[in-house]
């Protein structure tokens, strides 16, 4: 039995605006070393434990704006999820039927990058309860996301750009044409 202490802290609370900003920090940390995870395992199929991340994010803003205890443990959180990853991948070869389907990639911590538009550069907003949002396009189908101009790109693809719009402001600067007629490499760690 776990005993924990809760604290429900209002939007009139005097240390809401704090908190709120330390809770999006360590939200911008855990998206940022999860992309980082993702593309050495996706590209490299190698998997950078927490040792290794630490090291590409400790000059990081959000993790320097976090008290190191808290900013370490954000990086274990996202270590427990890989882990989890990594397990289920294994007890799905031994028995598929076990599945729905095949274990997936440990998410990012954002919906909205997934529901604005990249292709349209819909500003991304910050999750804030009972606030809604309107997006220039919307997702149809599965896996399809529809811009304001009727062009489709792949959901993923779209929520991928927007995450990478936040993490490096300055990546599409020049717009989507920047990048294909001004291509730039993105270095992990080191912020345009």
């Amino acid at each position: 039995m776990r005993l924990v202490e809760r604290h429900i802290i209002k939007t009139n609370h005097q240390f809401y605006k704090e908190i709120d900003d330390l809770a999006w920090r360590s939200k911008n940390l855990y998206n940022y070393a999860n992309y980082l995870v993702r593309q050495s395992f996706i590209k490299d199929s190698a998997y950078l434990n927490n040792v290794a991340v630490f090291h590409l994010v400790k000059k990081h803003e959000s993790y320097a704006a976090l008290p190191a205890k808290v900013s370490n443990q954000v990086l274990m959180v996202l270590h427990r999820n890989w882990k989890s990853f990594f397990e289920a991948q294994k007890a799905y070869k031994q028995n598929p039927s076990k599945f729905h389907g095949r274990p997936k990639l440990p998410k990012y911590k954002d919906k909205f990058t997934s529901a604005s538009s990249f292709l349209n550069l819909d500003p991304i907003p910050v999750y804030k309860k009972g606030e809604k949002h309107t997006f220039s396009g919307k997702r149809i189908k599965r896996a399809w996301y529809r811009s304001s101009e009727d062009k489709l790109i792949h959901a993923d693809i779209n929520a991928s750009l927007n995450i990478i719009r936040k993490v490096v402001p300055a990546t599409f600067s020049l717009g989507i044409e920047g990048i294909a007629v001004y291509p730039f490499r993105v270095t992990p760690g080191k912020v345009a």
